[in-house]
């Protein structure tokens, strides 16, 4: 626990204020969480999802991760979502994220904000 108070209050945190704020002033905001181990078991970091989009942890169509996928359709289009992917809501002020998993994308709400509400700066 004291690593993941850590790692919200680092990053998290932060994230999610930039995406509320942009949410805020009419901005089109997609907000995610990376919640899946690098290779050899190593744990989640910051970063750690750039293997995945990149193609390095062995992602396909199948994969329960299709960042690549994600992140061309916003390259291309401004929007991450296209065919065959799940759902990526925009972040909204429900406070909507992509939390990225295991057993593959799954929409959340109130990412982390019981331990966001700690802190006092953005």
């Amino acid at each position: 626990m004291p690593l993941r108070l850590a790692n919200d209050l680092t990053f998290r945190c932060p994230s999610l204020h930039v995406a509320a704020e942009r949410t805020r002033s009419g901005g089109r905001t997609w907000h995610y969480q990376f919640d899946l181990s690098g290779a050899e078991g190593k744990p989640v970091t910051h970063g750690s999802e750039i293997a995945y989009v990149l193609g390095q942890e062995g992602e396909d169509d199948t994969s329960p991760a299709p960042l690549a996928a994600y992140w061309v359709n916003f390259a291309a289009t401004g929007d991450p979502n296209g065919p065959g992917l799940p759902q990526w809501p925009l972040f909204g002020r429900e406070a909507r994220s992509l939390e990225f998993t295991p057993a593959g994308p799954r929409q959340v709400t109130g990412l982390a904000a019981d331990r966001c509400s700690l802190r006092a700066a953005p």
